[in-house]
Order: structure tokens, then sequence, then C-alpha cells
């Protein structure tokens, strides 16, 4: 089985942004001008309220007798105050780590969010930092980075997360320590409220979890699916539609989770025959209630996470970038707030065609 789903990634991911590897390792804010004015079709467009803190953790997991890293930013709490808070776990493309899209998710953990992002096998950092040379030989690089992603082992991996939040709660504490020369308060973490995105090969790992059905070798005529029920609500960056052969359309029919789908007109890869227009299956072929597609005029694959992503995975960065990375972290938030805090304002965001009207671009957004 574990082999037949690699071979399944190996079929239906594309590349993600697999050089994030030697991305800068600090952990910019968003870039705002707080004297500038809200624009039209703008949510939540600056900075939270929170500073954040952030802190590298490693989880053990004694099953695969291996140990997960991964980055976890939080807001800081008030001096003798307690936060329970949200969580998003976000899954980085094929090749990628745990400093993936840091801007989006140190914007989401600004506005109150415990932001945690796993490093899993197929990191190019990591199996550098373990003695394996990526060659081109028998296949480009890039082909040799997606033939490492193992769909079972991601799903392990956020499992993990899942089943450790006690031991993530314990070492956010020892990072914001009270009694110290920067006291501080607590953060709980909220298991009532989680969601899952993730981007590229992590759209496909995000996917999986919220209950894609999976058919061919790996599933049969049945379908093989891999929904968590601890996840409540799932972001889905340029994700995976029918150009994959285990995909039909009856393969969303399940999942009734609220879900966002987020793609755009040139969002093409080097390793993989998905269209733009396909990117936008997901969303077509979900159930209705509480699906959203936001499909972004000009988006290129590695564009939503910004112009030093694109600079690092050779794509030309497209004239409307901040557009795009606007779009992104706008609608990523309101859906957070709208289905794991019940925030109205969000919801009214969501029903509205607000984000169509932001200037500096075009986006198509449905709803059902």
């Amino acid at each position: 089985m574990r082999l037949l789903l690699s071979a399944l990634m190996l079929a239906a991911v594309c590349l993600g942004v697999c050089l994030a590897a030697i991305a800068p390792s600090q952990d910019p804010q968003r870039e705002t001008d707080p004297a500038r004015p809200a624009k039209e079709g703008a949510y939540k467009q600056e900075a939270g309220p929170y500073s954040v803190v952030m802190k590298d953790i490693r989880l053990k997991d004694v099953r695969r007798d291996r140990e997960i890293e991964m980055r976890v930013r939080a807001p800081r709490p008030a001096t003798g105050s307690t936060l329970t808070l949200p969580i998003v776990i976000f899954s980085h493309g094929a090749g990628g780590n745990s400093g993936a899209f840091p801007d989006l998710c140190a914007h989401w953990a600004s506005h109150g969010y415990v932001v945690v992002n796993p490093t899993h096998s197929d990191s190019v950092r990591l199996r550098r930092q373990q003695g394996e040379r990526l060659v081109p030989e028998g296949g480009s690089v890039a082909q040799q980075i997606v033939q490492r992603v193992n769909l079972l082992d991601r799903r392990d991996d956020i499992r993990l997360i899942l089943d450790s939040l006690p031991q993530i709660e314990a070492e956010l504490a020892e990072a914001n320590p009270a009694g110290t020369s920067s006291p501080g308060g607590r953060v709980r973490l909220d298991r009532e409220r989680i969601a899952m995105a993730g981007h590229s090969a992590g759209a496909m790992t995000t996917q999986a979890l919220a209950g894609v059905a999976f058919y061919g070798r790996a599933g049969g005529e049945a379908g093989l699916r891999f929904a968590e029920p601890r996840l409540k609500a799932f972001l889905v960056i340029s994700g995976q539609g029918l150009a994959r052969p285990a995909f039909r359309k009856e393969s969303w029919n399940t999942i009734r989770a609220p879900m966002l789908v987020i793609a755009g007109s040139e969002d093409r890869s080097p390793v993989s025959d998905e269209t733009p227009e396909g990117r936008k299956d997901p969303y077509l072929y979900a159930p209705p209630g509480d699906k959203y597609l936001v499909f972004i005029e000009g988006a290129t694959h590695g564009s939503y996470a910004g112009k030093r992503v694109t600079r690092l995975s050779g794509e030309k960065a497209p004239d409307n970038i901040g557009y795009i990375t606007d779009v992104t972290a706008f609608s990523t938030l309101a859906f957070l707030d709208a289905y794991l805090k019940d925030d109205k304002e969000a919801r009214r965001y969501l029903q509205s065609d607000a984000l169509t009207r932001y200037p500096g671009g075009k986006t198509e957004y449905q709803r059902k």
C-alpha cells in the first residue's frame, strides 16, 4: 500500500516550492504600510493585534522511528493572560520545509492562530542534512524531488501533530515563560478548532485528509480515503484535479467540511500536466455547502507565497504579485475566521463579492 501511494503521489503532485529549502530563515510580517487606508475589497489588510512568537519543535514518532521537525508560530499573550486559540497546520510543497509561506503564516498568527508548519520527509533541506546528494541522474532534480513525496508519510506527520498537541502547548509555554525578564501569558490549543492548509503537494495532502477518494491502483473501484475527523476546515492552494488518473468526478463527493480552493490562470508546473482550469476541480466537484473558489488572473504556481519564492523557484514574478499575495491573505484569513472563530464579519465577507473589487488585478470568485 505504501509503495502504491508513493507512486500515486508521483503521478498526482506537481512541484511545490521546493527551493524554499534555501529561502531566507527570517520570518517577516506581511509587508504593509500602517499609514495607507484600507482598500475596497480588503479583509483585515494589516498585520493583526498580536506580536508573533516563533519556535522550532521536534516531535518523536516512535512507530516510524524518526523525528519530525516543525516551526510553530503563535500570538504572544499579554502578561498574566491565557489565550485559547485555533490551530492551522500548513503542509509544504514537494521538497519544501517548515519555512514555507512565512509571510502568510505570520499574518495568520498575528490575527490569533497557532500555525504549525511540519517538514515532511521529501524536504530538500532535510535530505541534504542527512547526506543525500540531488543530482540529475535518471531524470531531472525536480523529478527526483517529486519521487520522494509519500502521501502516507505526510498523512502520518499530520496525525502525529494532532496527537502531540499537549507537547506543542508545553513547548510554546517555554518560548514565552512567565516570571522572566519578558514575562508573558499562556497559549492553549483549542482541539476543536483545527484547520488544514497546503500548497501543491501540500494541497494534495490537504485534500487527502479532507476525504478525497483515490481510485485505480491505489484505491480500486471502491475508492481509498484518509479523512481526518479532527480537522474542521481545509485550504487548498494550487491543488490537483481530474488530470490525475487517481481522481474521478466522484472523488470529492463526500467532502462535507468547509473548503477554500485557490488557483490561478498561469498556475502550471514543470513536472506536471495539471492545467490551471483543472485546479478548479476540487471546488467544482465537491458538494455544495461552505465551498469557495478563488481563481486569480495571472497567478503562477509559486506566486501565492510572494516574489522571493517565484525567484527561487525559477519563475518570473507576475507584475501583479502584490495583488496575488494580498488576495491569498484576505481570502484565507476570512475563511479561517469564519469557520474556526465563527466571525460574522468574515462570513459576510465570504458571502459578498468584495474580494473581486480589490484593485490591482482580477479574481474569479465562486461559492456554493
